[in-house]
């Protein structure tokens, strides 16, 4: 919930946690590399059938976790899903691996397997890095068509243009805007007004963004401290 402190409560706590579960993952992803690289020219001999029955184990047990955690659009969830898909892929990988060299006695094929699994979870994890930096620094969200938006409101009778207009994200999923509106009669009654409010905002809220505040300007009024940004 909101504080007096912390206004917009503690929606970004996921991001934080998000970030924090990345960097582990990325730690972790190093450390199986520089184990797994080593291995290519001096492969170490497994005992294929113990693998065989620890990967059937762990691949459901964190695949019932990973299909429990399907849907969750959030920071943390994302995070927590790719924690949980790099498990499950390793361990298939143990269960693939296992069999091949219980059959063939390929060795080598462990330290390939793994290599590859993280290889691919390295990327995840840069993506969601990526992802979570833009929240961090308050990008427009992608699911939001900032210019489109911007040709809408200003086509609104009575808007004759926008300014200081800023979009950005909580934590992926509620989103948040702030604008100003240069009235273009300086005369509106106080009905008019409110119809203007309302019908932007709609306009707005029908873009996917939940929270709104809409300053009205009249024209010739200065807008001191507005900031200049291109709109598209």
């Amino acid at each position: 919930g909101r504080t007096a402190r912390f206004t917009y409560g503690y929606r970004r706590l996921s991001v934080l946690a998000a970030l924090i579960s990345s960097g582990i993952l990325l730690g972790g992803s190093l450390w199986v590399l520089l184990e797994a690289i080593p291995r290519l020219w001096n492969p170490e001999a497994v005992k294929a059938e113990g693998m065989i029955v620890f990967a059937l184990v762990g691949i459901l047990a964190n695949g019932l976790a990973f299909w429990r955690l399907h849907g969750g659009l959030g920071p943390a969830e994302r995070a927590a899903r790719l924690h949980l898909l790099e498990d499950v892929m390793g361990w298939v990988a143990v269960l693939v691996g296992s069999v091949v060299i219980a059959f063939t006695g390929w060795h080598w094929l462990d330290p390939v397997l793994s290599i590859g699994i993280t290889a691919y979870i390295l990327w995840n994890v840069f993506l969601n890095i990526k992802s979570f930096g833009a929240i961090l620094l308050q990008g427009v969200p992608d699911s939001i068509p900032q210019e489109a938006l911007m040709r809408t409101l200003r086509e609104v009778e009575g808007v004759e243009d926008l300014h200081d207009v800023h979009i950005w994200t909580l934590d992926s999923q509620n989103h948040v805007m702030s604008l100003h509106v240069l009235l273009a009669q300086a005369h509106m009654s106080a009905e008019a007004l409110q119809d203007l409010k309302s019908r932007l905002k709609a306009l707005i809220h029908d873009c996917g963004i939940q929270h709104v505040t809409l300053e009205l300007e009249y024209p010739g009024e200065v807008c001191a401290g507005c900031e200049s940004i291109p709109l598209g």
